[in-house]
């Protein structure tokens, strides 16, 4: 076996932040949300930098449920880190002048 096949921590997380590439979107939001329902992750974020938007997900029943999308203009509570308000904004540069 390759040493580089060897994972140290074999753990499904319970919450997954996409940074959608802008030359590679598609695979970010088809491929790898499918293999993310697949092995499991109870939340899925994608952060598009490009529309300044986040979309969360949760998974029920092995599907990806909308769990709300938020712009930059946007303050939310959004599972798992309910307990915390982010203003979406922040999550991007500001935008060009």
């Amino acid at each position: 076996m390759d040493p580089w096949d060897t994972r140290p921590i074999d753990v499904v997380p319970d919450w997954i932040c996409e940074v959608v590439s802008p030359s590679n979107a598609a695979h970010d939001r088809v491929h790898k949300r499918n293999l993310y329902a697949k092995r499991g992750g109870a939340h899925y974020w994608i952060v598009d930098p490009a529309e300044r938007t986040l979309e969360a997900l949760r998974l029920a029943d092995g599907s990806w449920v909308d769990a709300g999308s938020y712009d930059g203009s946007a303050s939310a509570r959004i599972a798992p880190f309910e307990a915390v308000e982010l203003e979406v904004g922040r999550l991007f540069p500001p935008p060009p002048a």
